[in-house]
């Protein structure tokens, strides 16, 4: 009898025992999963950090680089041409051939100046974001057959700052040629407007419609739609494509308590 009793004791003592060990694997099993996904979440988001500071050192960099182009072709070759044409009043021409190498070199200027803008837009440096949105506008309707208007419903010179001010018109200047070159639209319409404190940008227009997919965004050869949406980040804003019914795009920019920014 008393052997029954140490032997039950015994195996209700290795039972538990058992019971323990599995208990103790199961809890470090999922102590260890927990820690290996919280170190995979942390190289995760340490590698989208770097990609994005990547992509924003790439952005600042391109900046640069046309900023010094557009100073180059303002003061190199503008100042050359107009060193020409005063060479040209002294030369001894036929009338008809000085107005027309006058004609000419006037073109060449003008080509040279809208160059330098798109690299650099001056207006967006020196009168700000609105009156270069708007000067945008004027001159797609002049170069194009697209009516493209700008409108606004607040004065919102005062909230930019001026890495946010050339992140946004970039971005304006980037979907604007998109519609152009593919959404085959007849209008365009640019807006600004606060609404309960945030910002909010919008590009809509009337053309085939375009709603791009999170794998479509994110997709190598998407390389204008990357930069969208990280100089959108740079400004701590979020950016959304919408494909209207029966036609048409609105793409949403949108920056959250923007008079903090």
């Amino acid at each position: 009898m008393k052997g029954n009793n140490e032997i039950e004791l015994t195996l209700l003592l290795g039972t538990a025992a058992m019971l323990a060990l599995a208990l103790f694997i199961i809890i470090f099993v999922a102590f260890y999963q927990r820690r290996l996904y919280a170190k995979q979440s942390e190289m995760n988001d340490l590698e989208l950090k770097a990609q994005r500071e990547l992509m924003e050192a790439v952005i600042l960099a391109k900046e640069k680089e046309q900023k010094r182009m557009a100073q180059e072709l303002h003061d190199g070759i503008g100042s050359a041409l107009t060193a020409l044409k005063m060479s040209i009043i002294q030369m001894n021409l036929v009338p008809e051939h000085k107005k027309q190498i006058d004609t000419n070199i006037k073109a060449i200027s003008a080509d040279v100046r809208r160059i330098s803008n798109e690299l650099m837009p001056s207006v967006l440096e020196d009168m700000g974001l609105q009156a270069a949105l708007e000067r945008l506008a004027q001159r797609i309707r002049g170069a194009t057959l697209i009516d493209c208007k700008y409108s606004r419903n607040n004065a919102l010179e005062s909230l930019h700052n001026d890495q946010s001010q050339l992140a946004l018109y970039r971005v304006v200047q980037e979907l604007v040629n998109n519609i152009i070159k593919y959404a085959k639209a007849t209008e365009i319409l640019i807006a600004e407007e606060i609404i309960e404190g945030n910002y909010v940008l919008s590009i809509s227009d009337n053309g085939t419609g375009f709603e791009p997919s999170e794998s479509e965004l994110t997709k190598l050869g998407s390389l204008g739609l990357k930069n969208i949406k990280s100089r959108i980040q740079q400004v701590g804003g979020t950016i959304s494509y919408k494909k209207l019914s029966p036609k048409g795009t609105n793409v949403n920019i949108e920056i959250r308590n923007y008079e903090e920014h």
